[in-house]
């Protein structure tokens, strides 16, 4: 009997709101948000096997910032994942919902002829956007066009929330039923567990 095929490659990135609201000094002083968040996707990357996983790390808030392009290298993700407090609680993207990350991860994520030519660019991966706010975004409608340009990509979004975030908003973002959900800060490693099971479920199918 032939050895089952090995999983899929996949890229997965991660990428948390970091805007005023999720800083140690928010207007609730019984938590910090961005704390909680780290801890969370750190979770996410433990429950993954990263020897068919890629994950990158981004932040979002008046403008995006990447914080790790996609790696193999727990400790580097780990460390990227922990920069969540410091561009929370320093505002190094901003503080506002002004903007939102899909169109810098379609970027990203978006092969030039050159690297396809090389052979190790993104388009044999199956792809993923892992997105957590905690707000109302300013411009939905251009988050939502945004999102969708990246599933016509093929890139899988992600769309999860807390606090202040909108149920139906996270709905229209993710790019099918099932991979939105707003949750609380209590279970945040929970829900992030329960998606990465979920995206090794589904890409393996895929594959």
């Amino acid at each position: 009997m032939a050895p089952p095929p090995p999983p899929p490659p996949v890229t997965v990135i991660i990428a948390v709101d970091t805007s005023g609201s999720m800083s140690e000094d928010h207007e609730d002083h019984r938590s910090f948000p961005a704390r909680e968040a780290a801890k969370a996707a750190k979770a996410f990357v433990d429950a993954v096997d990263l020897s068919h996983f890629s994950i990158g790390v981004m932040a979002f808030a008046d403008k995006c910032g990447l914080i790790c392009p996609p790696s193999k290298d727990a400790r580097q993700i780990k460390s990227a994942i922990s920069q969540f407090e410091n561009y929370a609680n320093n505002r190094i993207v901003g503080v506002t919902n002004k903007t939102d990350p899909f169109d810098a991860i379609r970027t990203l994520l978006n092969d030039d002829l050159e690297t396809l030519l090389r052979g190790n660019g993104f388009s044999n991966q199956i792809k993923y956007a892992v997105v957590l706010t905690d707000g109302r975004w300013a411009h939905q409608g251009a988050a939502k066009s945004a999102a969708f340009q990246c599933h016509k990509a093929g890139i899988e979004v992600v769309a999860l929330g807390f606090g202040d975030a909108d149920g139906e908003f996270l709905k229209a973002l993710a790019s099918k039923p099932e991979y939105s959900r707003f949750t609380n800060l209590n279970e945040l490693i929970a829900t992030f567990k329960d998606f990465a099971r979920q995206i090794i479920h589904d890409s393996i199918s895929r594959g």
